[in-house]
Order: C-alpha cells, then structure tokens, then sequence
C-alpha cells in the first residue's frame, strides 16, 4: 500500500508489512514491471528504504545471468547477499550489467524477519542507464501505482 512516510513531508513510500511468520526473502516481496535495458549497458538500481524496527532485505532479479547477486548494499567495502534496514533511511545502490536479454525484473524481498513494517520512497526508487542520458525515470510514476502496470506483492496481506 501507499503511505504519507516518504523522505519529505507529503511525499508517499510504498508501505510493506512481514507477517507475523515471515522468514524466508520470498515471504514478502514487491515484484516491478518489465524494464527495457540495452545488453552491453551498465545499469543502476537506486532506492531509499527504512524499517520501523530492525529489518532485512534484498534485491533480486528476472532476466540477469545472475539474478541473485551479492553486492556491497551499503558501500562498507564487503559485499553480502542482505541489507539491513532500521529507523533511519538508507541508500541502496548498485550497478548490474550481465544481461541475458532486452529486459529485466527486480524484486525487492523483505521477507526475512517477522512483523517489520518497510517504507520504500517512491520519489527515488530508479533503475536508469551510468552512461545513457540524464532522464528521470522513477519507477512508481506519480507517486501511485495507477498509472503503472505489471506491479504485484507477495505476503503480509499485500494487494
């Protein structure tokens, strides 16, 4: 769902909520629509997440000669298969570039600790070309998922 939580006054996160069994990634996971990428190009993943208490998460993919990498989440110099999440905001960002066709999917997965409510903030939540030219492109456009498709979520009573 869409909250008022996002980092700014009046801007809206995307609200996601583990339920109280929650352990495994794919427990609670939001799935993007297909993204056109050109092979051969390099690629950034851009998102600001936070928890209400202590959480977990990755990214991962559809469309990648490796979907589930192991990247340096938080630019601390060691790269793991998980990020952490807490009160505060945190960047994530990453590049990908190893391609096995014209498009790609990312799945955000938080499904690994129970009862963690997540807010994802919609105005900076990108996936966009290091080399092409400067064009915003959020991936929740206008702040709502109305005029998007292919969005869809797994557990903790999503819709």
């Amino acid at each position: 769902t869409l909250s008022d939580n996002g980092m700014g006054a009046g801007t809206k996160a995307i609200k996601l909520v583990s339920g109280n069994s929650s352990a495994q990634a794919a427990d609670l996971s939001l799935y993007s629509p297909s993204i056109t990428v050109k092979p051969g190009k390099k690629y950034e993943i851009l998102c600001f997440i936070k928890s209400d208490k202590p959480g977990e998460g990755r990214i991962t993919f559809e469309g990648l000669s490796n979907n589930a990498p192991v990247v340096d989440w938080m630019k601390t110099g060691k790269a793991t298969e998980t990020f952490t999440t807490g009160i505060s905001w945190k960047e994530i960002r990453f590049q990908v570039s190893d391609f096995t066709g014209s498009s790609i999917k990312l799945q955000l997965n938080l499904g690994y600790k129970p009862g963690v409510t997540y807010y994802v903030d919609v105005n900076n939540f990108y996936v966009f070309d290091t080399q092409g030219d400067p064009v915003v492109s959020n991936l929740v456009v206008g702040g709502d998922f109305e005029t998007g498709s292919g969005w869809g979520g797994w557990g903790g009573s999503s819709s």
